[in-house]
């Protein structure tokens, strides 16, 4: 990663918008002054009203500031529940309403999950952001256990998504999947921690699976930024994100052509 904060809005805004702003210094920094690649393509006619975002976390409505992009964000306890008219919706609108908050600012990834699954059946968006958030709390408070038992659970539900999208004949063969983390963590006691002094938060991975990208598997020794996310996502979709924001960095070299 670029940016110096190593948590979580500055990272997912430089993973958004492709460049490191400095004045983004805390998570409970003001709506996004910087646009991101999901309000570009949400302006583009070819995706207008089919960019939208789910999250555990209630800062995304801030990082992608849905108020002005326009894109629809879901997110926290607040927001997450989606109005979707269904009655899967409707029960997930009261579990959000009745669970009892493990985390006031963080959902469950679960509720989440059947979320995104339910926009998929009703109104599958073109371009659709997901951000899990349990892995980050468990670590947070020390729970190893539940650390790993979370990312293990995370695996499978990308799992789930990609094995919907590969038996729809509408998806199949044509989404492109990438997966990537706001910052890292520390290295030996301080795994739990992560900022500007923790060594090893800077540190992040991603991946990519889909039609255009060859099966490289595991790279090792082939650096890259965290900022670079943003032009990899329009370049997924034969956009150019550079060419709206020259300040981002490149796009990551996945592609076939």
């Amino acid at each position: 990663m670029v940016n110096r904060f190593r948590f979580s809005y500055p990272g997912y805004s430089e993973t958004f918008t492709g460049f490191f702003d400095p004045q983004i210094n805390s998570n409970g920094f003001k709506p996004n002054p910087n646009t991101t690649v999901f309000e570009w393509l949400n302006k583009d006619s070819a995706y207008r009203g089919r960019v939208a975002a789910h999250a555990t976390w209630y800062a995304f409505r801030r990082i992608i500031n849905t108020e002005r992009s326009g894109v629809p964000v879901y997110d926290g306890w607040d927001k997450g529940a989606a109005p979707f008219a269904d009655d899967k919706s409707t029960l997930l609108q009261e579990l959000y309403r009745t669970t009892t908050q493990l985390w006031p600012d963080v959902a469950f990834d679960a509720l989440m999950q059947q979320l995104v699954v339910v926009q998929m059946n009703t109104a599958m968006p073109k371009v659709l952001f997901i951000g899990y958030g349990e892995t980050d709390e468990y670590a947070h408070s020390g729970r190893y256990d539940l650390y790993l038992r979370s990312a293990q659970q995370v695996d499978r539900y990308l799992s789930q998504l990609w094995s919907r999208f590969q038996a729809d004949p509408r998806t199949r063969n044509k989404v492109t999947l990438l997966i990537s983390t706001d910052h890292g963590r520390g290295w030996g006691v301080e795994w739990t921690d992560h900022g500007e002094e923790v060594n090893g938060a800077e540190y992040i991975w991603s991946a990519a699976i889909g039609p255009d990208i060859g099966a490289l598997g595991v790279r090792r020794n082939s650096p890259t930024q965290q900022a670079q996310m943003a032009a990899t996502i329009a370049a997924a979709l034969g956009k150019d994100w550079r060419s709206a924001e020259p300040q981002a960095a490149v796009a990551l070299p996945i592609f076939k052509n």
